[in-house]
Order: C-alpha cells, then sequence, then structure tokens
C-alpha cells in the first residue's frame, strides 16, 4: 500500500483553449489601425501610444475563440475597396443630412437576421456595420442583428445585405482546405 499522495497530472493549458497571439503581434495590430485612423499626424501618438498598449493589454483578457476566422487574402483589396467607397459615400450622406436646414434624419432601429453563421464572421459584420457612417449596431444574438440607422426610412436593409455578400466574400469557412 503506498502511503504517499499522488500528485495531481499537470494540465497543459494551451491544449484546454486555442493559442492567442502574444502582446507583440497585438501591439503591432492596434498601432495599425491608431495610424489607419490619425495617418500622419505624430502628435497624435502622444495620446494614441498609451491607447494601443491598454488596447492590446486589455485584448489578452477576451477569450480566445474556437473557431478561427480565416480571411481569403485576394479578396481583401476589393473590400477595402468596397469599405472605402460606402464610407466616402455615407460620410457624404451624413454631411449633407445635418447641413440641411431641415434636418432629413429619422433615427430609429432596424431588426436584421444575417446569413452569416454565428460565431466570429457574424461578429466580425456587426463590428463593420458600426464602421460604416449613418449605422450602429446595437444588439446582436444568435438569430438577429439590432441596427441604430439614422435614416430608418432608407433602404438600410439593402445596404446590410451587400455588406454582408462582402463579408461573405472576404471570409472562407474554417472546412476549406484553401482560399
Amino acid at each position: 500500500m503506498n502511503n504517499h499522495p499522488t500528485m495531481p497530472t499537470p494540465v497543459n493549458a494551451s491544449a484546454a483553449r486555442p493559442a492567442s497571439p502574444g502582446l507583440t503581434p497585438r501591439l503591432l495590430w492596434c498601432a495599425l489601425v491608431w495610424f489607419a485612423l490619425n495617418g500622419t499626424d505624430w502628435k497624435s501618438w502622444l495620446i494614441g501610444g498609451p491607447v494601443v498598449v491598454l488596447a492590446a493589454l486589455l485584448s489578452r483578457s477576451l477569450p480566445a475563440t474556437r473557431v478561427p476566422l480565416r480571411l481569403r487574402w485576394a479578396g481583401v483589396p476589393s473590400f477595402v475597396w468596397f469599405f472605402v467607397i460606402e464610407s466616402v459615400r455615407g460620410a457624404w450622406d451624413v454631411s449633407r443630412r445635418v447641413i440641411d436646414p431641415r434636418l432629413p434624419i429619422r433615427p430609429g432601429f432596424v431588426e436584421y437576421t444575417p446569413s452569416i453563421p454565428a460565431g466570429p464572421a457574424r461578429r466580425l459584420f456587426a463590428n463593420l456595420v458600426s464602421l460604416l457612417p449613418g449605422t450602429l449596431s446595437s444588439r446582436l444574438d444568435e438569430k438577429r442583428l439590432i441596427v441604430h440607422a439614422l435614416d430608418r426610412d432608407a433602404d438600410v436593409e439593402a445596404g446590410l445585405r451587400s455588406l454582408e455578400r462582402r463579408v461573405l466574400r472576404l471570409i472562407r469557412d474554417a472546412r476549406e482546405g484553401r482560399a
């Protein structure tokens, strides 16, 4: 008979959840986003530097996703072009509405049922909706996305469908072997 207590077997933490990027890649991504937003305004880094470091550190506390979001890299240039065009078009529309003395806005909520499967791709879609002028993702659940729109009478659903088609072309299913 063995009187020694048995030692617990160490658990490999990396086997329990997928590996997440280290701090350096997170810093680089956050810095790239800050640079994209502020361009060559180097004075912005007085605030941006600490914000980038804080964002990278906080992002490490986010739960790791079990299904990685895989991109079709060949689709990135056309998606970026689409996004730039839509951003400019949306910014023009918002500016025009704000300058108009009648202030032709009818803010409200629009319910949309995305066809993108739940998970990282749907979250990417919801976040991209928020980056376009005149729309803001307000709630995302298993079945629907609630969007706050500057003008609920505009064809918000058509814009969401168009963005969704672009996101679907940009991502690839985790089961696919290649892009």
